[in-house]
């Protein structure tokens, strides 16, 4: 066989299939006892006498762990590939016993999977067979051989020789389907009781009719090393050999990976690419321990807020079944990843529609025409601008129509007229005698200003009153086109911008700006607009924000003082832009006490309230806690990651001894 051949993809069998080889280990007869002092703390006494009773134990079982000691001087691993897919595994290795050492009585042999049987094993020392081979106790998939009379001792050598015919060996090819794969590790003991290097020898025995130049290997250093011809007659075959003088056994043992013509089999075992996918992530315990960590925060996330912060215990149940279900079936535990993203994209679709939409479902009729005659707030309602933004547009209107004076700029606090702070019949008459409109929606808003006198407007609960004003919106627009008129609007405000700029002398277009400012303000950069007017002019502010009783409303500074005089000016940009911050600053206070959800139309900050379901479901988890019962215990186990890209992987691995 040419040493030039390579397969320019992985090709081995079921990354399980030898997963608990590399955990074949020893297992002593005599085991270290660990004694748990429950009960020292309480009783001085018997925490002495305890305590010397565990220093005994420990000093002796530390001792006999120390005396296990043994060299595996040879490990000869051979594999047989069977027509029906299966494959006999055949172990001779040369165990030195070191001398003082523990005996060596009981041998555990991890097994590629749990479809096993142990009629088709079989087991010797020296050639004496060993009668005794059952499930282990020590690992999680495998058997443990009992040597008996014929136990190596301290100072002894032997050759411990196990075979076992194990099914679902070989595996599709994922890359080709006219071959076949088959991969495994071959098995390592612990580290810490083993002494000097191995002789590691493994071989792969192919069905007779496959040549040299068909079997391909996966990574270049875990090519095979000889190609030789084995057998007679029929039964002559490719044997393909790996051999390393000195090695030190370990889980980073040398893998076994080829691929060959499946022509002489009758069945291998396929495996779809979601199969390989599941047996991979089945193998690797490090990278299911992380996606399960990261889908029980994800599930926690979109819980709470779906639920604004409630239904704990809830949430705890639906924790422990998607915990129980990721323990149960690595399968199982992938598919759920699915649901669980496509569950977190639909809740926070469904909060950022809440969070930035208030306005109710509007019955309109497609080409029913522009609904007109909306005023600034009631435009900005149907925009959807922040409801901050909103109460700011109303709170100007007014101050601009006298309704309500300023008594602070910073916070904004006003106070309401004289005339208008009666009866709304009271006020519809005053506002008649003096020439303008009160709005029906600005009549709540003038009833809690005047009964909260005094009191900053972001202090003051204005959800009711912006309530009143988004569902009469909402009413006026019924029968209407919404999108055509959401269109007129926005052009109502470009022409608002429009008229102030195309006026040449800058210091005339306060009187633009004085009768437009509110649907200016509508523009999602009206501030930021000001700074492009160059041209300098003394002061701005409108005529409006004068306070009752504090002095001016915040513009730019004064441009000298008073006892300097100068001939630098302000810019009316400066100025515009100085008025807009403030207003700016204004509205995010609102914005900050008011919440979209806060009106009623939808559940602030979740979907559902599960807040009741806390509170039945407590006082019976509160009583089941009291009446748990703790257990304890302790496990072990092993594993093995053999998966290969681009083609279906079995691995057998062992793992390291008692």
């Amino acid at each position: 066989m040419s040493e030039s051949i390579r397969a320019k993809h992985a090709v081995v069998p079921d990354a399980r299939t030898w997963r608990q080889h590399r955990d074949a280990h020893f297992r002593f007869s005599s085991r270290a006892v660990a004694f748990v002092m429950n009960y020292g703390c309480r009783f001085q006494a018997l925490t002495l006498w305890l305590g010397v009773g565990l220093l005994v134990l420990i000093g002796s079982s530390n001792a006999l762990a120390q005396n296990y000691r043994f060299a595996v001087s040879e490990m000869d691993l051979q594999v047989f590939v069977q027509p029906d897919a299966s494959a006999r595994i055949e172990y001779r290795i040369l165990f030195k016993n070191q001398p003082g050492a523990h005996a060596i009585d009981i041998v555990d042999i991890g097994l590629p999977h749990s479809n096993y049987s142990i009629s088709n094993m079989s087991a010797s020392v020296d050639g004496k067979p060993l009668r005794t081979i059952r499930k282990s106790s020590y690992i999680d998939v495998g058997v443990e051989v009992h040597l008996g009379s014929h136990q190596i001792r301290g100072g002894q050598q032997g050759t411990f020789r196990f075979e076992a015919t194990m099914p679902d060996m070989v595996y599709q090819d994922t890359t080709d389907e006219s071959r076949a794969s088959l991969q495994m590790i071959p098995t390592w003991f612990d580290p810490q009781l083993q002494v000097g290097t191995t002789r590691l020898k493994m071989a792969v025995h192919l069905p007779p009719g496959v040549t040299a130049e068909e079997v391909t290997y996966q990574n270049e250093q875990d090519r095979y090393q000889q190609m030789v011809l084995f057998g007679e007659g029929d039964q002559q075959h490719i044997v393909a050999g790996w051999d390393y003088p000195n090695h030190f056994l370990s889980k980073d043992n040398p893998k076994i990976g080829i691929s060959f013509p499946k022509r002489g089999m009758n069945r291998v075992v396929t495996i779809s690419t979601l199969g390989l996918l599941v047996k991979w992530f089945s193998e690797h315990e490090d990278i299911q321990f992380f996606s399960g960590a990261a889908l029980t925060l994800l599930l926690i996330v979109t819980f709470l807020r779906f639920s604004h912060g409630t239904g704990w215990v809830l949430l705890l149940m639906l924790c422990g079944g998607l915990i129980f279900t990721m323990i149960q079936s690595p399968g199982l535990h992938l598919s759920a990843w699915l649901p669980m993203l496509g569950l977190f994209a639909w809740n926070e679709r469904v909060l950022w529609r809440r969070k930035s939409s208030y306005l109710p479902a509007i019955a309109q009729v497609e080409g029913g025409g522009i609904k007109r005659g909306l005023t600034a707030p009631q435009a900005a309602v149907l925009l959807e601008l922040p409801l901050g933004k909103v109460l700011t547009l109303v709170i100007f209107g007014m101050l601009k129509k006298g309704l309500v004076t300023m008594t602070s700029a910073e916070p904004l606090t006003v106070r309401v007229a004289e005339g208008y702070r009666g009866s709304r019949k009271q006020r519809t008459k005053a506002a008649s005698k003096a020439g303008v409109v009160i709005h029906n929606y600005e009549h709540p808003f003038l009833y809690l200003l005047a009964r909260n006198e005094g009191t900053p407007i972001e202090a003051i609960r204005m959800q009711v009153p912006l309530k009143e004003l988004v569902e009469t919106t909402a009413k006026r627009m019924e029968g209407f086109d919404v999108s055509q008129t959401v269109a007129y609007y926005r052009r109502i405000v470009e022409r608002a911008w429009r008229e102030a700029e195309s006026i040449p002398k800058v210091e005339l277009r306060t009187d633009a700006v004085d009768r437009n400012l509110d649907w200016m303000m509508i523009d999602p950069d009206w501030s930021g607009r000001f700074d492009s007017w160059g041209p300098s002019i003394d002061t701005y502010q409108p005529r409006w924000t004068t306070t009752h009783s504090s002095g001016r409303a915040p513009s730019a500074p004064s441009p000298s003082t008073p006892s300097t005089p100068t001939t630098s000016k302000t810019s009316f940009g400066e100025v515009a832009s100085s008025f807009a911050g403030w207003a700016e600053n204004t509205s995010n206070h609102f914005a900050s006490a008011i919440e979209p959800g806060s009106l009623g139309f939808g559940t602030p900050g979740g979907i559902v309230d599960l807040s009741g379901v806390d509170r039945v479901t407590a006082d019976v988890f509160k009583a089941l806690g009291e009446a748990a019962q703790n257990s304890g215990g302790s496990g072990g186990g092993g594993g093995c990651a053999c998966a290969c890209a681009g083609c279906a992987c079995a691995c057998a691995c062992a793992g390291g001894g008692r």
